[in-house]
């Protein structure tokens, strides 16, 4: 008859030597926690490349030529980041003072002369778009022809006296509020409601 197998107990292995076993736990417990930071520590990278990759940054301009040589006159935001941009609110101001729109910043800067007619122009909405990586969006453009030549004139006069503003959001929720008088936008957390949004 056969003895039964007896299943022994498997037991960690020991140096006989106390310090020795003390200091390979306590180079065990080190290893393991510097395993978790560097883990930790690239999520964090990862997440933070990732935003990088996303990140939207609104800048204003105008000009009073286009590129095949005409004479427009444009205002415009164009999106110089790699992520698109989510426009949550749009303000234009006149020599400081906000307008609700493209008749009443014309009607404040460039008033024909009796019997002139009033000027005509091109919008485009900016308020609540996503504007996509480095494209660009003209608010308000006047081309020779639509307005007579004192119209057009004053409103070349006038650009240096208008400026806007965009609060605008990334992908992950990330806002900023871009003042074309200030030189770089500001982090918020939420887009704050304009006394006078604009429209057209």
């Amino acid at each position: 008859m056969e003895a039964p197998e007896v299943e022994g107990h498997h037991s960690h292995h020991h140096t006989g030597h106390r310090w020795v076993d003390l200091l390979l736990a306590g180079c065990a417990i080190l290893i393991s926690v510097i395993s978790l930071f560097l883990g930790i520590h690239h999520g964090h990278t990862m997440e933070k490349l990732v935003q990088a990759n996303t990140w939207p940054y609104l800048d204003y301009g105008t000009s009073n030529a286009t590129p095949d040589g005409g004479t427009d006159i444009t205002l415009q935001w164009h999106n110089a980041g790699v992520g698109p941009a989510r426009v949550e609110t749009f303000e234009v101001f006149y020599k400081d003072k906000a307008v609700a729109s493209p008749r009443a910043l014309l009607d404040a800067c460039c008033q024909p002369a009796e019997g002139a007619g009033k000027p005509r122009f091109i919008t485009s909405s900016l308020g609540d778009m996503v504007l996509p990586a480095r494209e660009t969006t003209q608010f308000l453009r006047m081309r020779p022809g639509d307005s007579s030549p004192e119209v057009m004139r004053a409103f070349d006069q006038a650009r240096a006296s208008i400026a806007s503003r965009v609060c605008y959001c990334s992908v992950f929720d990330e806002c900023w509020l871009r003042d074309s008088r200030q030189r770089k936008p500001e982090a918020v957390k939420t887009c704050p409601t304009p006394a006078t949004p604009y429209r057209d």
